[in-house]
């Protein structure tokens, strides 16, 4: 079977491309990755993944996905698609003790014009590791906090954010 044929070996090669090309346009990385991604379908090899010889394979194919979701959500911050991120709500509260899917939540509603509902999504965060983990975020978090709370993130809001005209 050609490597073509076999979307782990064409996630991979696409991941591995954009990881490799860090210089890229954006839009190519970006590209790559959502290709990637789209072929992503629930967990691979399915009722196999119990099998000694593909387990490992695909717990590596997992935590493959996750970086490459991760890195696809820090480029939507870099250029700006704020609307793009606040569908990370979903990815947030399926992975609950992920810092820094939470702060990328936080600063896409942010970047919106939603900095209520980014302080209470790092507040949701907060008292879900104090709860499971029985420890606090990091530094990170409140700092984010502190510079949403004083409107200072250093970042560009998106032209018209927010439902409110400007004066």
């Amino acid at each position: 079977v050609d490597d073509d044929q076999i979307d782990a070996a064409v996630f991979l090669r696409q991941v591995h491309a954009e990881r490799a090309a860090p210089g890229a346009a954006s839009d190519t990385r970006r590209r790559l990755l959502e290709d990637a991604l789209g072929l992503w379908r629930g967990d691979p090899f399915g009722e196999l993944r119990d099998e000694p010889l593909l387990r490992d394979v695909g717990d590596s194919l997992c935590v493959l996905h996750d970086e490459a979701v991760a890195r696809l959500h820090g480029l939507l911050l870099e250029v700006g698609d704020f609307d793009g991120l606040v569908e990370l709500s979903g990815w947030a509260k399926a992975h609950p003790l992920d810092e820094g899917a939470w702060c990328r939540l936080a600063l896409g509603l942010y970047g919106v014009g939603r900095p209520t509902e980014a302080l209470r999504a790092l507040s949701t965060h907060r008292r879900v590791v104090r709860t499971t983990a029985g420890v606090e975020p990091t530094a990170r978090l409140s700092e984010l906090e502190a510079q949403i709370l004083a409107d200072e993130v250093p970042m560009h809001r998106a032209p018209g954010a927010g439902n409110l005209q400007v004066p």
